[in-house]
């Protein structure tokens, strides 16, 4: 099944707030830096930030967004930048809010939770930093106050979809299935199209036993991320459950597309080795006979699927009739 952490929703980066104005120039070019990094021109971004800071050194929106875009890839950097914004401005609440993102992606739980709270306790209506805070105490094991956090949120932002998908795993890691289930229906009630509270609200419905729901909501979270790994995992898993063999080997030659693993060639045949062939599938055909030459699980297991799809060829079938009249 999928991986809690990374299934969990993060607060976004902040890309804006009310610190106070540049004295000079730097107010425009942070202007023009940011429609820059929408049109996807990241250096010129950059040096549009790096020319509002040296307009104003004390500008903490620039160092902001210069942390924001420095967070990609160099993670000491993007930290002294917030720390500049920070410094320069300390009610600067977006800026609390990034740098405890910043620690919470480098496992430093404890720097962001601190970093959490100083963005609450300047804005007691701060959404994210609130998920972040649950998201913080819930990697620190405490798990009751986590569930608080997102709860605080939700009474803020009731129509956040990711709120309720935080909710629903934390439950789920609980045990507590039921509550998961409302709390991810309730996600993709909000947003239909959100594959990953689909995905998980699947996950949660299997361990409640409601497996025809839980086929539902994995379909339609790989018809909206057909290249995710994970749920091509757990909806094969489902067909396996089920007994649909063939609609489980279906999905591992699309996987074995994607990661060709050896555990995914290992499950192909344990699956293939299970199933008599009634249609002819020219993709499964093809892994079969790779199945049995390399091969990928006891080619004495495989001969009598493949003499199932060998048997569904008209010409052969009619030559086996006559040669067994």
């Amino acid at each position: 099944m999928a991986d809690i952490d990374k299934t969990r929703i993060n607060p976004v980066t902040a890309d804006d707030g009310t610190p106070v104005r540049s004295r000079n120039s730097g107010v425009a070019l942070i202007d023009e830096g940011n429609a820059l990094e929408e049109a996807g021109c990241i250096a010129e971004a950059m040096a549009r930030y790096d020319a509002a800071v040296q307009a104003d050194p004390r500008c903490a929106r620039a160092h902001l967004n210069r942390g924001n875009i420095l967070a990609g890839d160099k993670v000491e950097e993007a930290r002294a930048a917030y720390q500049l914004a920070i410094s320069c401005d300390p009610h600067y609440a977006a800026a609390h809010l990034n740098l405890g993102n910043l620690n919470y992606r480098t496992g430093e739980y404890e720097l962001a939770l601190r970093n959490y709270q100083a963005a609450i306790g300047i804005r007691s209506d701060f959404a994210d930093a609130f998920v972040g805070m649950g998201n913080a105490l819930d990697s620190l094991g405490r798990s009751a106050e986590a569930a608080a956090s997102y709860e605080r949120a939700l009474v803020i932002s009731p129509d956040s979809a990711g709120i309720h998908l935080n909710l629903g795993v934390l439950a789920t890691a609980q045990g507590r299935h039921e509550d998961a289930a409302n709390s991810l229906r309730r996600a993709v009630e909000i947003s239909p199209d959100f594959a990953q509270a689909h995905h998980q609200l699947g996950i949660v419905l299997s361990k409640l036993q409601e497996f025809d729901a839980a086929e539902a909501s994995l379909d339609r979270a790989s018809s909206l991320d057909p290249e995710s790994v994970e749920i091509l995992r757990d909806l094969t898993n489902i067909f396996l459950s089920r007994g649909k063999s063939v609609e489980a080997l279906r999905l591992i030659v699309r996987l074995l597309e994607r990661v060709g693993t050896p555990s995914i060639k290992s499950a192909f045949a344990s699956c293939a080795t299970r199933t008599s062939f009634r249609t002819n599938d020219p993709q499964i055909r093809a892994a079969l006979t790779t199945a049995i030459i390399e091969p990928w699980g006891p080619p004495h297991e495989l001969c009598r699927p493949a003499l199932s799809l060998i048997m569904l060829d008209q010409r052969i079938a009619r030559c086996v009739r006559l040669a067994n009249e």
